[in-house]
């Protein structure tokens, strides 16, 4: 009866014995651990912004204006004197928002039409092709959904960029890095922080949507281990 018992504890289901499988397939990627953490930290920034901004990313210093990096300000002040981190976290809500709403759009649209064009039918048959389909389409569906994100965050920074996206004073990567451009000589620190921030988080992105594509094909992971 203890062995039984023991043996029982020391064996994971087979729930728990795919979920860790599919961990350790996902973090075979390379790098895709590192997408995790920067998106992890996107995350984190966006939904404590208030808490981890050390001021309003809208409150003006002009007795501060285009500081460079400082212990006051870290990542130094723009043009109008506002803390360049400050807007950086709170520019993070603007993107995922965007990327999340355009992802969401794309998904539901794309998904209900391909299933009602391509299996068009009786209501029975119309119910059970759709449960032998999700199934396969499932991990498509969530690899695009990733890279999409970063799709979606880079189209955001190229309209604010361009003038016609998020207005001010609202915290936006491609405003910033729009205003950045115009003091490179003088302030290059405005520019740099959001480029690196439209970079850093595409990037990982970009890893998590590699790492999730090989964790959900088990013939990419058996080529991988062969």
């Amino acid at each position: 009866m203890t062995h039984a018992v023991s043996t029982w504890v020391s064996t994971p289901t087979p729930r728990v014995s795919h979920h860790f499988g599919f961990l350790r397939r996902l973090l075979e990627t390379r790098l895709a651990g590192a997408g995790l953490v920067i998106s992890a930290i996107v995350v984190l920034c966006a939904l404590a912004a208030p808490l981890l901004a050390p001021y309003d990313p809208n409150e003006q210093d002009y007795l501060a204006l285009r500081d460079p990096p400082s212990a006051a300000h870290v990542l130094g002040t723009d043009d109008i004197g506002r803390d360049v981190l400050s807007r950086i976290i709170f520019g993070s809500r603007v993107s995922l928002e965007v990327g999340l709403f355009a992802v969401a759009i794309a998904i539901a649209a794309g998904v209900s039409l391909g299933l009602v064009a391509g299996y068009a039918g009786g209501l029975a048959d119309d119910v059970i092709m759709r449960l032998h389909i999700w199934p396969n389409v499932t991990a498509p569906i969530v690899v695009q959904a990733t890279l999409l994100m970063g799709t979606a965050i880079v189209t955001e920074a190229a309209l604010s960029f361009l003038g016609v996206g998020v207005q001010p004073p609202t915290p936006s990567w491609g405003a910033m890095l729009r205003t950045g451009s115009q003091y490179l000589e003088v302030a290059p620190w405005i520019g740099m922080a959001s480029g690196a921030a439209i970079f850093l988080t595409v990037l990982a992105f970009n890893f998590v949507g590699d790492g999730l594509r090989r964790a959900l094909d088990p013939r990419l992971a058996s080529r991988r281990r062969q």
